[in-house]
């Protein structure tokens, strides 16, 4: 706003209720600082038409000390509503934190079953095979060669339930 032709104290008055007007619909951080700016210079430009006229001076006064607070009101508008963005945007990093942890977390669950899973398979392998070799060792018939049989299937069983037994505590603490 160019103050150099105003030259009446009505003219000053005009000048700051257009600024004043500006101030209240300045809606964007843009307008705010243009507004704030205008203000000060309307506080740099003002004088009293007559110099020597003590109620002009007073009023030119008034005039800087309304634009002074306008202008302080516009830019702390303008503060609180860019500390409130920034509220809004740490409230939603949070947020977005918080889901990726917890995503994380769960791949991470997802993970370790992906680790355990094979090492479940071999145990429930194991499982099956004992209760086969168990089911053939109980159908054998009787005579020497079937007690052989026997021997070595009961070996076979107790070798397998070591091995699935070592699977367990592996399972239980995975490295």
């Amino acid at each position: 706003m160019d103050f150099s032709h105003i030259s009446t104290m009505d003219e000053w008055s005009s000048a700051l209720k257009e600024l004043v007007d500006k101030a209240r619909t300045a809606d964007t951080h843009e307008k705010r600082i243009e507004v704030s700016i205008e203000l000060t210079d309307y506080q740099i430009a003002s004088t009293a038409p007559d110099p020597l006229n003590a109620d002009q001076r007073a009023t030119i006064r008034q005039f800087d000390r309304i634009a002074r607070e306008i202008s302080e009101r516009v830019l702390i508008e303008d503060i609180g509503e860019r500390n409130r963005e920034i509220a809004r945007q740490a409230g939603e990093l949070a947020r977005v934190t918080k889901a990726f942890r917890e995503r994380a977390e769960k791949n991470l669950r997802d993970a370790d079953a992906l680790r355990l899973n094979p090492i479940k398979r071999a145990i429930t392998g194991a499982n099956n095979l004992v209760e086969s070799l168990m089911a053939v060792k109980d159908g054998l018939a009787d005579g020497e060669d079937a007690e052989k049989l026997r021997k070595r299937l009961e070996s076979l069983v107790k070798s397998i339930q070591d091995m699935r037994n070592a699977l367990e505590r592996n399972e239980a603490s995975p490295s």
